[in-house]
């Protein structure tokens, strides 16, 4: 019975490390495509531009930390999604 639990742990192990080098990569390719097709802004728009920034990323780290904070990684709802299951017990 041993030897079977820890395999099933590492099976859930080896599923989140791959959960987390996907989202690793999934961000890293978004910056790489995003960053160097977004045009400069004129001067003059800059500082509008930076305080919306500021507001999307403070958006943006309150939603991360309800994620957080609810126990439920997002990573497990897509994943649900995708495999057709409404429940997020399907990774």
């Amino acid at each position: 019975m041993l030897a079977t639990g820890r395999a099933v742990g590492e099976k859930i192990a080896s599923g989140k490390v791959c959960h987390i080098k996907i989202s690793n990569e999934a961000i890293a390719l978004f910056a790489r495509f995003w960053l160097p097709s977004t045009p400069p802004l004129p001067d003059t728009a800059q500082p509008a531009a930076q305080a919306k920034g500021r507001e999307r990323y403070e958006s943006f780290v309150e939603a991360l930390g309800r994620l957080l904070a609810r126990g439920h990684p997002l990573a497990e709802e897509l994943s649900a999604g995708v495999n057709g299951r409404g429940d997020s017990d399907a990774v």
